[in-house]
């Protein structure tokens, strides 16, 4: 509103009265009864732009009272005088009939004046809570990185909330203009394990209405790294074949939440003891050893390629890939180790014998063909392995199998 008084609209005529003040003479609908006992009331529309208690100046002969949609607000004061009166009530922007009254006690002048001059705004709001949960958001046991929380608030208004935020120093929020509810965020700092951790952010609440704004202040911590600093041990060698190997890959650092390891074969598992329970997943916290246990492949048979005599065959590698937290995936290698691939036979005795008794039954002659035989146990190499003779006529006999003839070399 910018302004009003009792001349608006011409609603009767003015008087003048010496004894009146000169507000009262300026703006009075007023005159002269010749007798006492008149009762007068006037009408207008008002329109209210602001919220808040709304203040006037008023004067009336003899008395009167001002009403709001017929609603009683306060009395007009004297005559000789411009009196200040305010609403005790707060009124919202909007349009409203309001009415004054005059009554003449004895015969003489009457009249009512009154101007509005102003509103008073309510008090700022009053905040009762505001906080956040989860705080500290410590990223739960999921060894997933966690970057959200919501905010909750309560107030209290006289008069509606002109404006909710809550301020920070990344990007402030506009709230709905409530006194209260809540508030999902998903962008909660990046924590640093060691002594940068917890990642904190300092969050004001603000609310106002027309009478002012009031804050409220919170900081929220974050525990989200889960990228370890640790150098982990990737290759474990010369490894028994086909046997559950357990080995620690290393310790579990730089990290200030709850770390996922996980493989996607399905035959590893992972423990934080060498003998504690292995899983697959299985959650580290910052400290703990990491295990890792599966079975080392078997002995690798393929001989291909080897110089000739060789003792030794060829290593046999299993890749067993590996997460931990937010690191790339890397493999890990179980190493069997090389199986003896030569035997040692024990057979000097036996060279240039001649059997016993003569196979031709003819003692008197030098035999031109004869045996020789011997029983050995081949228990040195560890894989199947091919026997091979340079002499054609060479024959051998497996575990009382028939007899075989051999590959040349």
């Amino acid at each position: 509103m910018t302004s009003w008084n009792t001349r608006v609209g011409n609603q009767g005529s003015s008087f003048y009265e010496p004894a009146w003040s000169t507000q009262m003479n300026n703006l009075n609908i007023g005159g002269s009864d010749n007798s006492a006992g008149a009762v007068r009331q006037y009408y207008w529309t008002i329109n209210f732009t602001d919220y808040g208690k709304q203040n006037f100046n008023t004067a009336v002969d003899d008395s009167g009272e001002i009403y709001i949609d017929g609603v009683y607000q306060f009395d007009s004061g004297g005559f000789n005088s411009w009196t200040a009166k305010q609403t005790p009530g707060y009124f919202a922007p909007g349009s409203y009939t309001i009415s004054m009254t005059s009554r003449n006690t004895g015969s003489g002048p009457w009249g009512l004046a009154a101007e509005w001059v102003s509103y008073t705004p309510p008090p700022a709001p009053s905040i009762s809570s505001f906080y956040a949960d989860p705080n500290p958001q410590n990223s739960g046991v999921d060894g997933t990185p966690a970057y959200n929380t919501t905010f909750h608030w309560s107030s209290t208004s006289i008069g509606p909330i002109t404006s909710c935020k809550i301020l920070n120093n990344v990007s402030d929020i506009t709230l709905p203009n409530t006194t209260g509810g809540n508030y999902p965020v998903s962008n909660l700092p990046q924590s640093t394990a060691g002594s940068n951790s917890p990642a904190s952010r300092v969050y004001t609440l603000e609310i106002c209405n027309n009478g002012g704004c009031s804050t409220s202040q919170i900081t929220v911590d974050a525990r989200n790294d889960n990228t370890p600093s640790t150098t982990w041990t990737t290759l474990f060698d010369d490894l028994e074949p086909g046997l559950p190997t357990v080995r620690l890959m290393g310790t579990m650092a730089g990290v200030d939440m709850t770390v996922k390891v996980s493989s996607s074969n399905n035959n590893v598992t992972f423990a934080n003891g060498a003998n504690s329970s292995f899983s697959n997943p299985q959650y580290f916290t910052n400290g703990q050893a990491v295990y890792i246990q599966s079975t080392s492949a078997d002995f690798n048979t393929d001989v291909s390629g080897l110089p000739a005599g060789s003792e030794l065959g060829k290593v046999n590698d299993k890749t067993i890939p590996v997460t931990i937290g937010s690191l790339s995936a890397f493999d890990v290698t179980y190493r069997t180790r090389k199986p003896v691939i030569k035997e040692v036979f024990d057979y000097p005795n036996q060279i240039d014998n001649y059997p016993f008794p003569d196979i031709d039954d003819d003692p008197n002659n030098t035999p031109l063909e004869f045996t020789v035989t011997d029983q050995e146990t081949l228990d040195d190499i560890e894989i199947p392995m091919e026997i091979k003779t340079n002499n054609p006529d060479v024959q051998i006999q497996i575990n009382n199998g028939n007899w075989l003839y051999l590959r040349e070399i």
